[in-house]
């Protein structure tokens, strides 16, 4: 054969650029075969889980809106649990998927609801205004967790006399108590108990409302007694949403101590420092949120928010007038990202009347998606209108560069309240869901794929 035959020319991958994962199409004969529904962690090879539609095995028939997993460290139980649009289920496990079960949690139980000092006439929201079925229980305990007081409504929505409690009405319609109180008792904690009408949905957000949850089980830094373990969940819509493993709560989260003001809604939910942490919060005063700022709660004590105290909750704005939408964990510190321009490092400062302060890190990307980020290690990822953003605590820069055209050409602007962000450890994989140009009913999506080396995208 002469010299100037043609000879072969491999056709391979790029080294950057957008493409479907596909398959190797020419490997040595010796080269083990592509895996099948298993995978390589941590150099040990596994078996691929199965998987199934979630949404068709609840009955309201609304969108998933937040799975997520209820811990109690008292005994490490778990449970999953699912919100969709309208309720929140517990799953609970068969033999195989196919016998699973998901129980729509209906309960409300021990719901702390108002502290303080217990006098006169108290008009007492209860936070479950048009599913509230059946009679009310309250109960009354003083600082030392003693009951100094238990009634439940009658038929005509009244309450008998009991202990402190002289009498007092449930109003369904505006959804608050009035209980007359004999004497003043300070320091106590007013609890609510009812049932709720399974065919009433309790949570009313949309497509863009998304559930942020933490768990955290609080333990007195002076007794070492560990409170109940919660669930804490917002959607930014409704009041934040508590799941003790059986029954819900939605607690008042006063920040005035003449109880004038309590948080109605929240973006995000967190635990920081021995303390509960809702940000973007809403006030029952305004209808507005308080898009820059970030309220906590006294130590170990997640219901007590009061910020007119010291010692007790307080709160803290960015000083910039960009609208929040992330906050994430970076080692001991919270990035927090903000739409048009600008992201912050929410850190502590060990002094106790004035806990936190914001750092500027930087000014010039914005970030647009309050359900995109996610926290590794290293870094935090967040998805904004300049492309998707990576912050290291110091620098704040766009890791998709090497994708060409991956984000002008895939995302659609108009929907960032819809893209959300996963990984999936298991294949050190991240994946971002949004709606893409080409899909404009916002039913299915494209998900980038990013792993270490390589980005590719899946239909959904």
């Amino acid at each position: 054969m002469s010299s100037t035959a043609y000879q072969p020319f491999p056709v391979t991958e790029l080294k950057t650029a957008l493409y479907n994962y596909t398959k190797p199409w020419i490997r040595p004969q010796d080269a083990f075969e592509p895996l099948e529904n298993a995978f390589v962690y941590r150099g040990i090879l596994q078996k691929r889980g199965g998987s199934y539609q979630l949404g068709p095995a609840l009955p309201d028939g609304t969108p998933v809106m937040g799975i997520m997993q209820y811990i109690n460290p008292s005994d490490g139980s778990q449970q999953l649990v699912v919100a969709t649009q309208q309720f929140l289920y517990a799953l609970n496990v068969g033999a195989n998927p196919s016998l699973d079960t998901y129980v729509k949690i209906t309960s409300v139980s021990n719901s702390p609801v108002w502290s303080g000092t217990v006098t006169g006439t108290l008009t007492v929201p209860y936070f479950w205004t048009s599913a509230l079925v059946g009679t009310v229980t309250v109960e009354i305990k003083d600082a030392n967790g003693t009951g100094i007081a238990t009634t439940t409504s009658d038929v005509s929505d009244n309450f008998p006399a009991n202990g402190v409690i002289s009498g007092g009405s449930v109003n369904r319609a505006t959804g608050t108590l009035t209980l007359n109180i004999t004497g003043s008792t300070p320091n106590c904690t007013i609890y609510v108990s009812c049932s709720l009408n399974p065919s009433t949905p309790y949570f009313t957000g949309d497509i863009t409302n998304f559930f942020n949850f933490t768990n955290w089980q609080p333990t007195s830094s002076s007794t070492f007694t560990s409170s109940t373990s919660y669930l804490y969940m917002t959607n930014n819509k409704d009041p934040v949403t508590l799941y003790d493993g059986s029954s819900l709560a939605r607690p008042g989260f006063y920040v005035s101590s003449n109880h004038s003001s309590y948080i109605t809604k929240a973006l995000d939910v967190k635990v920081y420092d021995n303390r509960l942490l809702l940000i973007v919060p809403t006030l029952s005063t305004s209808t507005t949120p308080d898009n820059q700022g970030i309220f906590w709660s006294a130590l170990f004590n997640p219901f007590n928010f009061f910020n007119d105290i010291a010692g007790n909750g307080g709160a803290l704005s960015a000083a910039t007038s960009n609208i929040l939408k992330t906050a994430l964990f970076l080692r001991d510190d919270l990035i927090v990202g903000f739409k048009n321009g600008s992201t912050w490092s929410f850190q502590r400062t060990g002094i106790a009347s004035s806990p936190s302060i914001f750092r500027k890190l930087n000014d010039s990307k914005s970030i647009d998606c309050p359900y995109g980020g996610e926290e590794y290690d290293q870094r935090v990822t967040n998805v904004g209108d300049t492309g998707l953003i990576a912050c290291d605590g110091v620098n704040v820069q766009r890791y998709d560069l090497s994708i060409v055209d991956v984000f002008d050409n895939e995302f659609n602007e108009q929907y960032y309240n819809q893209v959300f962000s996963k990984r999936w450890d298991d294949r050190s994989q991240t994946y971002i869901f949004y709606p893409s140009y080409d899909n404009e009913s916002l039913v299915n999506g494209v998900a980038p794929i990013v792993t270490g080396k390589q980005i590719g995208r899946a239909h959904v």
